[in-house]
Formats: C-alpha cells, sequence, structure tokens
C-alpha cells in the first residue's frame, strides 16, 4: 500500500486547529464515514462532492481526481479575430 497521505487528510491535519472527519462531513454534506473511505481509497469522489471539496478546501482537483480535472478545467479565450470568425460562421 501507498505510504502517501491522500491529499484530503494531509489537508484536514495541516490547519491549526486540525480539521476533524466530521467538521468537514458536516461542511460538505455528507458523512464522516464517506470522506474516511475516501481518504483511505476505498471509495472514490463523486464528481459532486469532488467539486464542494475543490470549492471548501482549495486542493486541486487534479490531487483529488486526476480523471475528473478537465471538468474544472477553463475553456481556452478567443482572440477578437476567433470571436468574430464565429459570429459570423453562425450568422
Amino acid at each position: 500500500m501507498d505510504a502517501r497521505l491522500h491529499p484530503l487528510r494531509a489537508y484536514r491535519l495541516g490547519q491549526d486547529p486540525t480539521i476533524t472527519l466530521e467538521d468537514l462531513a458536516d461542511r460538505l454534506g455528507t458523512t464522516k464515514a464517506s470522506l474516511s473511505r475516501i481518504e483511505s481509497g476505498k471509495q472514490q469522489l463523486s464528481e459532486e462532492l469532488l467539486r464542494k471539496l475543490v470549492a471548501e478546501t482549495g486542493i486541486s482537483a487534479s490531487a483529488l481526481r486526476p480523471d475528473l480535472a478537465k471538468l474544472f478545467m477553463k475553456p481556452p479565450r478567443q482572440s477578437g479575430r476567433d470571436k468574430a470568425a464565429a459570429r459570423s460562421r453562425a450568422a
């Protein structure tokens, strides 16, 4: 088994004072047991809980669920020329 701490556990333990599983579960609207299973690797984060965790903790989605991190990426900005071309194609 990997000896590294799950990013969620590392976050909780790094807070002063330490955030308990129960406190974090209450903030996220989930259960202590669910967070415990996530930290131990027995359960994957759902997309919904991932979004809540990222918002609550600031932990990156790629650290928590690399396979879902693309959901949090902003689309590339279009230049003015690209926007004008898209509008002319739509007309």
